[in-house]
């Protein structure tokens, strides 16, 4: 299994993972280029990043794994 796939499987699992996610995110920190600080967990930067996963990729590797 990719970890796009387990990546997706945690996203829609019915058991709570957040801890999982938190501890996976944490360390995710720093300062752009404009001097700007960002965390993983800024939940506006979080739900950001994770919709547009894969809007550069027409198919990405995961596609098939799910839709065949």
């Amino acid at each position: 299994m990719g970890v796009e796939v387990a990546m997706v499987q945690i996203a829609y699992s019915d058991r709570d993972l957040r801890s999982l996610i938190h501890a996976g995110h944490a360390h995710v920190q720093g300062s752009d280029v404009f001097g700007t600080r960002y965390h993983a967990l800024r939940p506006d930067l979080f739900f950001f990043q994770h919709a547009t996963y894969g809007l550069d990729e027409p198919n990405p590797s995961w596609s098939s794994d799910w839709f065949g």
